[in-house]
């Protein structure tokens, strides 16, 4: 039985469970003093708390986790192209680079020195250059 300030004493049962208007449980409880809270943004949790001290949050991007941190110090990041992961960091050092072809992996590269196939030419090349530079010469020529 818990006594309120004013007096009254108001009956509770153990675990409390509060849900949000999407039916997400937000705050859990126990007897013991136990509790955790969490927020939701469009359904995916992107906070959590809890009495032990522990907090861990999460940003989302197309409904994908693409940056995720906690309390202890621990962190991630990913990047994704077309609903596939291409780029995975974390603050471990750890790092990983992956390249599709027509929805296959053709490239993997990671920071243990674990590499597969062959990278792709950026998009930016030698030729690529040389052929915008073509283009822009051609624009200035017909100013003439």
């Amino acid at each position: 039985m818990l006594k309120l300030s004013n007096g009254n004493k108001l009956d509770i049962e153990y675990p409390i469970r509060l849900k949000n208007k999407e039916g997400k449980e937000t705050y859990f409880e126990t007897s013991t003093g136990y509790w955790w809270k969490g927020e939701y943004t469009n359904g995916k949790q992107t906070y959590h708390e809890d009495s032990n001290d522990y907090w861990s949050k999460r940003e989302y991007t197309d409904g994908k986790v693409t940056y995720y941190e906690n309390s202890t110090g621990y962190s991630w990041k990913r990047e994704y192209t077309d609903g596939k992961e291409t780029y995975y960091e974390n603050s471990d050092g750890y790092w990983s680079k992956i390249e599709y072809t027509n929805g296959r992996i053709t490239y993997f590269e990671d920071s243990d020195g674990e590499k597969e196939g062959t990278p792709k030419s950026p998009k930016n090349s030698k030729k690529q250059a040389i052929l915008d530079k073509i283009e822009e010469l051609k624009r200035e020529a017909e100013e003439l």
